[in-house]
């Protein structure tokens, strides 16, 4: 489950951090096209059954606002996650500064009712905080790579 992949194209880059599982850290960077946004979904997707319950941060602090098409298979291969965020999932925390992208956030949510139950945080410091209550409350200790992060 540990280690890092990343995906990308032009100037968008997403990175996934999971060498302190069960806290997984994913990095969006400029604007997400759909060729990289199908690998990280496909990604995702392994996540699922028999693995263990997972918490995510996605830091989108740094990415640029989506086009329509790519909004539209972000919200189709999220909504096709829904049953395995539901039973595996403790919880989701978005880093989103960009107000544009915070609005792509809640149009996408219209669409697939799962996504309105994201939290958003304004930095890594603040989403981490949560993370780590929401882990500590199920009684799963905080895992000490998380504190390189």
């Amino acid at each position: 489950m540990g280690g890092e992949q990343r995906f990308a194209e032009g100037d968008s880059e997403i990175c996934m951090d999971h060498r302190a599982f069960p806290l997984l850290l994913h990095t969006w960077c400029g604007r997400p096209t759909s060729r990289i946004v199908a690998q990280y979904f496909d990604e995702v997707a392994k996540l699922g059954p028999p693995r263990q319950p997972y918490f995510i941060i996605t830091d989108a602090a740094r990415a640029g606002r989506p086009d329509a098409a790519v909004r539209r298979l972000i919200s189709e291969r999220s909504a096709a996650l829904a049953e395995q965020r539901e039973a595996l999932a403790m919880g989701s925390v978005v880093i989103v500064t960009n107000p544009l992208v915070r609005g792509a956030l809640t149009a996408m949510a219209w669409f697939d009712a799962s996504m309105s139950e994201i939290e958003y945080a304004p930095d890594l410091p603040s989403a981490l905080m949560h993370a780590r209550m929401v882990l500590g409350g199920r009684g799963i200790p905080w895992p000490s790579r998380a504190d390189a992060l």
